[in-house]
């Protein structure tokens, strides 16, 4: 696979653009697979069973919030920017799974 890049987007980086190839070596990286917003907090799926006890540690885990201005402009500043508390770190079945419960911001 060719991953191209330039400066004109989010995908900057340095240098602001250029052509790279990336070689699949066959085995998935343990990384979040899928990430689902939930009435109390979120649901994180990973690529491959998580360590119960590990997993369960509410201490790595961060979350930010933050609100942007919608209109026609592209771009924006972020409003109310705060890092919100995690109240619960919970694994689910098959170890693959780790409900996070939030707590409700203060307004």
């Amino acid at each position: 696979m060719f991953v191209g890049g330039s400066s004109l987007s989010w995908g900057g980086g340095e240098p602001p653009y250029g052509l790279q190839r990336l070689d699949w070596s066959g085995k998935a990286p343990l990384a979040i697979h899928e990430m689902r917003a939930k009435p109390v907090g979120f649901e994180l799926t990973f690529t491959h069973p998580l360590v119960p006890k590990t997993a369960s540690d509410k201490t790595p885990y961060r979350i930010k919030s933050c609100t942007y201005n919608y209109h026609s402009g592209c771009g924006d500043n972020p409003l109310d920017e705060g890092t919100l508390t995690i109240k619960s770190a919970t694994i689910g079945l098959g170890n693959k799974s780790v409900r996070l419960i939030i707590d409700k911001p203060k307004s």
